[in-house]
């Protein structure tokens, strides 16, 4: 029997970091597949463009870093379709059909550790999920960035990918960054973002940067939510760009291209 006059029981709050858990666990569970299909599609297309070729920019990188990479699904995807291009890319698309990952080096964590792929981003919880991975992390900051971090001792060759980064992000100081960088370490910068309008891409192209959008933007308006930016004096445009429709895709209509019915901000 309990009075009516005893003060209420205070109410038990589950742990903070048990809580934490379960909303990284919902995240990496929703958030994976978009981030690796989308980043596979903008690949694709950059493949498409020869930039994967023997040789190429994105085949011989020396490093490939992730600003903003989070748990590392962005470097995953290049890591696998790294491998996948130099496997089946000129083959036929029965073969590419065919192709498939050895995820088993992947199921005995942590894999052999490579150095080459580093997520770079300002929250430090996400370095145990990327060791799972078998990549490196850094903490980093795009609002006071560490050069030498990402080139990671590379002095030319590096490829940067942005993945829905551009919202927190448009501002004079990072286009000043991203110019700085195509003209020091960085070869391409590879953005995968959600909004049809970017307005980080008249900043760039001021400051004479190469901006190619790898999305149709004549059937029914700009979409820059595929982009790549090269250094200044690279050739305005890429062969194969827009993909053509009978292309074969890994991930058909990714991102959703259908009426082009994407925010314009």
């Amino acid at each position: 029997i309990v009075s009516v006059d005893a003060p209420p029981r205070p109410r038990r709050r589950r742990p903070r970091r048990r809580g934490n858990r379960k909303r990284v666990a919902r995240y990496l569970r929703l958030k994976s597949w978009q981030r690796y299909t989308e980043t596979w599609a903008v690949l694709e297309r950059c493949a498409a463009a020869g930039l994967f070729d023997e040789g190429a920019i994105l085949e011989k990188a020396p490093r490939v870093v992730s600003i903003g990479g989070g748990p590392g699904y962005e470097l995953l995807a290049y890591d696998v379709f790294r491998e996948y291009w130099r496997d089946v890319g000129h083959a036929d698309d029965a073969s590419k059909a065919a192709w498939s990952f050895d995820a088993a080096r992947l199921a005995t964590p942590p894999p052999p550790k490579k150095t080459e792929f580093a997520s770079l981003d300002l929250q430090p919880s996400w370095v145990e999920y990327v060791d799972l991975l078998g990549y490196e992390f850094v903490q980093w900051d795009v609002h006071r960035p560490d050069v030498r971090a990402l080139a990671g001792g590379c002095a030319e060759g590096v490829v940067c990918l942005l993945s829905n980064i551009m919202c927190y992000c448009t501002d004079e100081e990072t286009a000043d960054l991203f110019a700085r960088l195509l003209d020091g370490p960085v070869a391409a910068i590879v953005a995968n973002e959600r909004g049809a309008e970017q307005g980080i891409c008249p900043k760039l192209t001021r400051r004479g940067v190469v901006v190619i959008k790898l999305l149709d933007n004549d059937v029914v308006g700009r979409d820059d939510r595929q982009l790549i930016f090269l250094p200044p004096g690279s050739a305005p445009t890429l062969p194969g760009i827009p993909l053509a429709d009978e292309t074969y895709r890994v991930f058909p209509n990714v991102p959703y291209e259908e009426k082009k019915g994407v925010r314009r901000s």
